[in-house]
């Protein structure tokens, strides 16, 4: 997606977000040092400023990034990228918050919409603002889907597992290994 379309999706979504007192809406910035975002970057900051519940962080540790995700209700990511592994979305399900993301790149096959957390359309700062205002009218639902991604979590994305399903892999390719181009099932010419 082009910069300025990124820039206005994110101007259009400022818009349209209507903060009510006294909820609390934390930013990290995730933002890259090119030149054109860091232009949306003070847009934001000034945005932010105008808000009393609107905390803009910054950049942050993983430490302090994994303890707001253990505290919040959901943890945002409406990316503007093809993402090829959502790791904040893996993060959040790991702390059992439910991760509300853009329904592109690996988050659509990372999230269950409606059952460990939340997806909404590309582009559409509208609809990214109506899933907001479900999780501040139906912090119980949140709640739940919260509960049901640290079990996705367990299940897809413990450490644990990932080992030991590596390991099955490597056995399985030491196992039965393929010959190289040329070769025959012996391994000789």
């Amino acid at each position: 997606m082009p910069k300025t379309m990124k820039a206005a999706v994110v101007r259009e979504f400022c818009k349209q977000l209507v903060i009510e007192e006294p909820a609390l809406v934390r930013l990290i910035q995730a933002f890259t040092k090119e030149a054109g975002v860091r232009n949306l970057e003070r847009e934001i900051a000034n945005w932010a400023a105008t808000r009393p519940s609107v905390e803009l962080l910054g950049y942050i540790s993983g430490e302090r990034c994994a303890e707001l995700y253990a505290q919040a209700r959901a943890v945002l990511i409406p990316s503007v990228w093809e993402e090829p592994f959502g790791l904040v979305a893996v993060e959040a399900m790991a702390a059992g918050t439910p991760p509300v993301a853009t329904a592109r790149g690996s988050f659509t096959e990372l999230i269950t919409d409606g059952v460990d957390g939340v997806l909404f359309p590309p582009d559409d700062p509208a609809a990214f603002a109506s899933v907001i205002a479900d999780i501040d009218a139906r912090p119980e639902l949140y709640e739940a889907y919260g509960n049901r991604a640290r079990e996705t979590y367990e299940q897809r994305f413990n450490p644990e597992h990932s080992l030991k399903h590596l390991l099955e892999i490597y056995n399985f390719a030491i196992a039965n290994p393929v010959p190289a181009s040329g070769q025959g099932s012996n391994g000789k010419p």
